[in-house]
């Protein structure tokens, strides 16, 4: 019938419209903490720790049976996924009621002779394996957050200085090393990371 030929049809349309929006995402086996997303739409990107995210279809809190013995380590399970959701067949949204834009912050006045501003921050490193009490990063974006929002009220600011402990509980290896997108690309807005941030090891950056 025509009408089981034009479902088909769009079924079709929408894998292929999927399959085209997840050609950057992760496929099986790969770790998906990069591109946030998987490739098949029948798994979600679950966090196991700071390095390594895994396409499943379900996660449970805990040791995974399938990982390795050399790599069987917990798993948070997390959901990191941010895949795009396909446009088919999209359910109806009402518009949001109008609301008025807040105002903007008003920047703070220069004064004669103001060279610029800084921010400072220190003892800002998160880790779930020594943090457990605090399950996610909500603490730590919370400041980025406020960083980002006093950056754009005083409007001149040069340069962040960073007093240390910024990669717990033991630094970083090199510059490649995944906790600089985890734990840091992924937490300040671009616009902080715009300026120079000058930096001192705490204790617990130079311990490796």
């Amino acid at each position: 019938p025509a009408s089981a030929t034009a479902a088909a049809a769009a079924t079709e349309e929408a894998e292929k419209s999927v399959s085209a929006e997840r050609a950057g995402c992760a496929a099986a086996g790969a770790n998906c903490w990069e591109p946030l997303c998987c490739q098949s739409a029948n798994v979600r990107c679950f966090m196991k720790d700071d390095a390594w995210a895994g396409c499943r279809e379900s996660c449970t809190p805990g040791f995974q049976a399938e990982d390795p013995e050399d790599s069987r380590t917990w798993w948070t399970c997390k959901l990191v996924d941010k895949a795009p959701q396909s446009t088919a067949r999209p359910s109806p949204v009402l518009p949001p009621p109008r609301q008025q834009p807040a105002p903007a912050a008003m920047p703070v006045p220069q004064q004669a002779g103001r060279k610029g501003s800084i921010l400072v921050i220190g003892d800002w490193g998160y880790d779930y394996g020594c943090h457990g009490n605090v399950p996610e990063l909500g603490c730590q974006k919370a400041i980025a957050d406020k960083m980002l929002e006093k950056m754009e009220e005083l409007g001149d600011v040069k340069f962040i200085i960073n007093v240390g402990d910024s990669f717990y509980p033991h630094g970083v290896v090199s510059k490649d090393d995944p906790q600089w997108q985890t734990k840091w690309r992924r937490v300040y807005d671009k616009k902080l990371r715009s300026v120079p941030w000058y930096s001192v090891y705490g204790n617990h950056d130079y311990q490796r």
